[in-house]
């Protein structure tokens, strides 16, 4: 069954009680199963979010990720370079990390620990 009973998305963008915002760029920290009805959701939130600046996608608490969650991320690095944007992907699971690798042989994606 596609969906997850737990899938959250928490995007930090910096915003401070001043207005101003932290170094221009958004923290997305993505909770839960990424799956065919969770990417739209995630797939927004990331273009929301690079209209702040650089994006760090945090994935640690990523229980699962499927095809249609790995296309969001594979294309979004794409939608940052031609917005002038970088996007990373911080602290993957070694599951989600060898999942993202194998989708991403060329390595466009850029991930961290």
């Amino acid at each position: 069954m596609a969906g997850s009973d737990k899938f959250e998305i928490n995007v930090d963008e910096g915003d401070r009680p001043n207005g101003s915002r932290l170094n221009g760029s958004a923290l997305v920290a993505v909770v839960g199963e990424v799956d065919m009805a969770t990417s739209p959701v995630l797939w927004d939130a990331l273009v929301s979010a690079l209209h702040t600046g650089d994006v760090t996608v945090d994935v640690a608490d990523m229980a699962l990720i499927d095809a249609t969650g790995v296309g969001v991320l594979v294309r979004a690095p794409d939608r940052a370079r031609n917005n002038g944007r970088a996007l990373t992907v911080r602290a993957p699971s070694p599951a989600v990390r060898r999942v993202l690798e194998a989708a991403d042989p060329s390595g466009f994606l850029h991930v961290e620990d």
